[in-house]
């Protein structure tokens, strides 16, 4: 099960569809061949609803839902028949296995030889996650299995839930079925799972007051409406008794027991900037009730006093331009709502600012050697150029090339426009960027124009960004490049995730795809790109992201979004 945060490649999804694939019989005794009426499984599943951790309602913003959930592959729920206080069909705690079809869609998988049926009187009762030995007792009505499954103590939440694996498997849903008929009743019926959390989630958000400053003869400040931000030093938290899960976005998750008259509380450690030294923090807030199947959320602030932080440029932070200087907004700061301050007039998001990965000699040459940034806004489509030729003045770079060190976005697109000056009616995508210059200005004294970027540094908003590495992480390696059909949805939506804090995206799927041009060059017929791609194709569906060499002339849907250096 994963949970929509901002963490971990935990996706933003609420409605999943499934559906039992093998048909195989199973004899049902005292029913007839034509009372046995084949199930297709459907789940959805309800949100933890969402409140203060003084138990007054709060309205969920997406920068820190972690609400939603959504079955992904792998993932497994038990299922029971029952009928006339007995198990029917021999359906008892089967593992159902799902597998993604889609985006919003999958098939819920039995054991081979086993399928799900409907006959008169028949109820079926669900929960995930599934475990080997839970039983129940039939002579209960549906409502009491369901309560004693939440004490079921293979399926009690556990005091350590430091990794995202060990939290999740705590999250118990179960389900009582519902039928619903599709098309022809006679022939299939379809099983309704509307799964409902049984325990309760509580988030911890740590605060500091640091005023960051940059390091060194930088040519970057810091905003000055930062404020109290995450604690990035807070370690070793326990809430609520449990060793507490760590999200990418600061806070603390774990997955306690429903409880009457009690309270957030706990303890962890920060580290005093100015000293070096470690202090604990013990919080406690209001009391209240733990209601299954609610979220509740206590902001704690540090008891240290506000301190200047050095604080280095990461990726993902957001650039601003000021009264013709560069002001950044730490890409993992607090705020309130769902964008950051002043989101409006930011120009872009840091992709690259490694010192080692900054190699593009004509950037260089005018000190717009501190970071790469990706522009806010796709800026339509286009090709890359001619393929009938080798374009002079760019390198060909193969599969077996060192793309990912391909940092020269800017020298090729200033290649490509000084080859072609008189006509780009073949190098559309750059003259889209040519166009995007003339009519978004940055100042130059400190930045670069704007350009195509390299496939290097695509690759980087893979690996800094979204978290996987072509290289590394990709198992599906074609002759053309590397692709994978597992982390599809997880890196657009980490990207996704992050670009909505200044209210950007990657943009909306076109024929199923987004599929983005680099600057560089595969061969004389083709061109870098980088793609998503989410379709069913030969009854697999493709969760897929990959970069790879693809036809230079190429138009339609292939987009052009700008990037520039500082």
């Amino acid at each position: 099960m994963k949970h929509t945060f901002i963490s971990l490649g935990f996706y933003c999804i609420l409605f999943v569809c499934s559906g039992c694939t093998r048909e195989i019989e199973i004899n049902d005794e005292g029913e007839t061949e034509q009372a046995r009426i084949p199930l297709v499984v459907q789940t959805t599943t309800c949100d933890f609803n969402n409140v203060s951790a003084n138990g007054k309602p709060s309205t969920r913003i997406p920068m820190e839902n972690g609400l939603e959930t959504l079955f992904n592959t792998g993932d497994a729920i038990g299922i029971f028949a029952i009928k006339n206080g007995a198990i029917a069909n021999a359906i008892n705690n089967v593992k159902l296995t799902y597998k993604k079809t889609g985006i919003a869609m999958g098939d819920w998988n039995p054991p081979a030889g086993t399928t799900l049926y409907w006959t008169a009187g028949m109820s079926y009762i669900a929960y995930y996650p599934y475990k080997e030995d839970v039983a129940i007792d039939v002579t209960q009505n549906s409502d009491e299995i369901v309560a004693s499954l939440a004490e079921n103590q293979l399926l009690q939440p556990i005091t350590d839930q430091s990794t995202v694996s060990k939290y999740t498997a705590c999250d118990l849903m179960t389900s009582i079925g519902e039928l619903a008929d599709d098309g022809d009743s006679s022939t299939k019926k379809i099983l309704n799972l509307n799964f409902s959390h049984q325990f309760t989630l509580l988030v911890l958000k740590p605060q500091a007051s640091f005023e960051y400053v940059s390091p060194g003869d930088t040519i970057f400040t810091y905003r000055d409406n930062i404020g109290r931000t995450v604690d990035v030093t807070a370690q070793q938290v326990i809430l609520n008794d449990v060793t507490a899960c760590k999200m990418d976005d600061g806070s603390y998750r774990a997955i306690v027991l429903p409880k009457s008259a009690t309270r957030i509380a706990g303890n962890y450690k920060v580290t005093d900037i100015s000293t070096g030294m470690d202090k604990n923090i013990t919080y406690s807030g209001h009391q209240t009730i733990f209601n299954a199947g609610y979220c509740y959320t206590l902001t704690v602030n540090s008891t240290l006093n506000p301190c200047k932080r050095e604080r280095q440029l990461l990726p993902g932070d957001f650039v601003f331009f000021k009264d013709g200087k560069i002001e950044i907004y730490p890409g993992d700061g607090a705020f309130e709502g769902d964008k950051i301050p002043d989101y409006e007039n930011a120009a872009g998001m840091v992709i690259t600012c490694a010192s080692e990965k900054m190699t593009d000699k004509e950037c260089n040459k005018k000190k717009w050697n501190h970071a790469y940034v990706m522009g806010l806004n796709t800026i339509g489509d286009g090709s890359w150029g001619d393929k009938t030729v080798v374009e002079n003045g760019i390198q060909v770079m193969g599969k077996d090339g060192s793309i990912q060190d391909n940092m020269n976005g800017y020298s090729e697109t200033e290649t490509i426009l000084a080859n072609h000056s008189g006509d780009l009616s073949k190098y559309t995508a750059f003259k889209r960027i040519e166009e995007y210059r003339k009519k978004n200005l940055i100042p130059e004294n400190i930045c670069s124009p704007w350009f195509l970027p390299s496939i290097g540094q695509w690759c980087d908003v893979l690996v800094n960004i979204c978290g996987r590495s072509p290289k590394d992480d990709f198992q599906d390696n074609t002759n053309v490049g590397w692709e994978d059909h597992r982390y599809g949805t997880e890196t657009r939506e980490k990207l996704n995730r992050q670009l909505a804090k200044v209210g950007s995206s990657i943009g909306e799927l076109s024929n199923y795809r987004n599929i983005f041009r680099c600057s560089s060059q595969y061969s004389k017929m083709e061109s870098w790109i980088i793609i998503w791609h989410f379709e069913v194709m030969t009854n697999n569906f493709w969760d897929r992201v990959g970069i790879k060499g693809y036809d230079k002339e190429s138009s339609s849907s292939y987009h052009v979004r700008p990037f520039f250096a500082f």
